[in-house]
Parts: structure tokens; C-alpha cells; sequence
């Protein structure tokens, strides 16, 4: 397997996200609107256009994340560089099951140790089991659960860099 991270791949990265998020549409997922998939909405003051990832397997585009270094949103209290944030991490389909959400980690926990940041965080709903699995057997550990004015509840998620899967 030769597996590549680009940065700075916005629109790939989206259209992978739109891809993906049909996908689980399909399947009866509860996923990402379209609307919210858009420059506009994902480039933020935390997530510049740098922080979109691309990973080519056998030089294909086939996954890709947004790796942040603040989340204000879920991690509030959280120390400057202590850790990488995860977002949208999505596989095409056609790609599944051939190991690249470790990869991502990889790649993440790579940049991690080059800041020296100690942690990688993401966060899901609560009630996503089949992501909470995924995340879980990567090797992450929820640290937090998290419950939201519309009754609903997120998990955060933290893997200490170093760690035992990657």
C-alpha cells in the first residue's frame, strides 16, 4: 500500500466529504448536510485551507480530514498545542477496509510528534455507535460526554500520541 497526505486540498477534501456523506445518506446514516459542506462553512479561523488533508492510496485520492490544531467548540479549556483535532474524517467507499483511518491516525500522530503535541481529539454523536466502535478499536478513549441543549450528546474522544495501534 502507498498511502500520501496532502495538505491544502480544499476542494477535493469536500468532494470526498459530499461523496461519503451520500454514501451514509444512503444508508440510512445520520450525516453531514450538504450546505454545511462548503468552503464558506468549513474554513474557519481554526481550520484554514492548510488543514485539509487528502490521503492517495496508489496515488487515487481515497480519504480525508481536516487536521486542526485549536477546537474552541469542544475543547475550550484545551492548552496551545497540546493536541491535534480530527473533523470529518471520510473514506470513499470503494476504499473501505483497507486501513486508511489508521493511516489518518498515522499521519496525525506524525504531525503531532513534530509539535510536540500530546494528544489527538475528535468527537462524534453519542449515539453513533458504529463510529464510537471505529474510534475505540483505533485506539482513542472518550474522555467526555458532552450533552447539547437539543437533548442530544457528543463524545469526545482523546488518543495519547505514542499510543499502542499506531
Amino acid at each position: 500500500m502507498n498511502f500520501e497526505m496532502k495538505n491544502n486540498e480544499v476542494d477535493l477534501a469536500i468532494e470526498i466529504m459530499k461523496e461519503v456523506a451520500e454514501w451514509g445518506r444512503n444508508q440510512g446514516y445520520r450525516v453531514w448536510l450538504d450546505e454545511w459542506l462548503v468552503r464558506e462553512e468549513l474554513i474557519t479561523h481554526e481550520a484554514s485551507a492548510d488543514t485539509f488533508c487528502v490521503g492517495y492510496l496508489d496515488g487515487l485520492p481515497a480519504c480525508c480530514m481536516i487536521l486542526q490544531w485549536r477546537d474552541e467548540t469542544w475543547w475550550p479549556n484545551a492548552i496551545e498545542n497540546e493536541a491535534a483535532y480530527i473533523h470529518k474524517l471520510c473514506l470513499k467507499r470503494v476504499f473501505a477496509g483497507k486501513g486508511l483511518s489508521m493511516a489518518c491516525l498515522k499521519y496525525a500522530e506524525d504531525e503531532c510528534k513534530k509539535r510536540g503535541a500530546k494528544y489527538i481529539r475528535l468527537d462524534t454523536g453519542w449515539d453513533e455507535h458504529k463510529m464510537k466502535e471505529l474510534y475505540i478499536s483505533m485506539g482513542f478513549e472518550i474522555v467526555e460526554k458532552v450533552f447539547l441543549e437539543n437533548g442530544k450528546a457528543m463524545a469526545l474522544f482523546e488518543y495519547k500520541v505514542g499510543g499502542k495501534n499506531v
